[in-house]
């Protein structure tokens, strides 16, 4: 078997991974995965703060977690997923990667008042963002980000993408679905909002260093 099947057999088997978020040309690593003692909810790594940790390079981050030094959603799963990977000397090349500086400047220049011309790509982009968001305030129940996130018209554009590129609708169907949709959409608010939302969880960060 492959390194790179065996890493991704590690983060199947405890449904963990490592990512990545690239800002101002630099890229940190994360992990983010289910949580089996909460309903297999989705999670960021965080510390008592509700900050999300950050290393510079994707070992550190897998030292790190064995150490225990700092809190882990799933403690006892995310150990091991972190030992498994220690011993296999996994390769986190293919990290899945969100990439801040390409986020911020496709969510400034999107033409948020037809949203029929937004490509697959800054779609997509956006929508994961969008989710990864979700799971960030669910895990911390923090008000302030629910009320960003449960934005009206944040809801209609992750909806509007979804059913123009993730699911399988009729077009007549997805005509009709599209029109009642932006009936209550505001794109200048979206905007806003998503600005908002990359601001608020980039604020968040926490790049954990040999001292911490």
């Amino acid at each position: 078997m492959k390194k790179s099947e065996k890493t991704e057999e590690i983060n199947l088997k405890y449904e963990k991974w490592l990512i990545a978020f690239k800002l101002n040309t630099l890229v940190y690593y994360s992990a983010w995965g289910a949580d089996s003692t909460d309903d297999r909810n989705d999670k960021l790594w965080i510390d008592d703060q509700q900050r999300i940790l950050l290393t510079e390079d994707s070992t550190k981050s897998i030292d790190a977690i064995i150490s225990k030094a700092l809190p882990a959603f799933d403690a006892e799963n995310l150990t091991n997923w972190a030992l498994e990977h220690k011993v296999n000397k996994s390769s986190f090349k293919d990290s899945a990667l969100t990439n801040f500086d390409n986020l911020i400047r496709k969510v400034d220049i999107i033409r948020y008042d037809n949203l029929h011309k937004i490509s697959p790509k800054v779609a997509s982009d956006v929508v994961n963002f969008i989710n990864l968001f979700g799971d960030y305030t669910y895990q911390t129940k923090d008000d302030f980000l629910l009320k960003i996130h449960s934005n009206p018209s944040v809801r209609i554009f992750w909806e509007f993408m979804y059913d123009a590129y993730f699911w399988t609708i009729p077009p007549e169907e997805l005509k009709e679905r599209q029109e009642e949709l932006l009936r209550g959409y505001d794109a200048g608010q979206c905007k806003e909002a998503l600005q908002e939302m990359i601001r608020v969880f980039i604020s968040r960060f926490f790049i954990i260093s040999p001292a911490n």
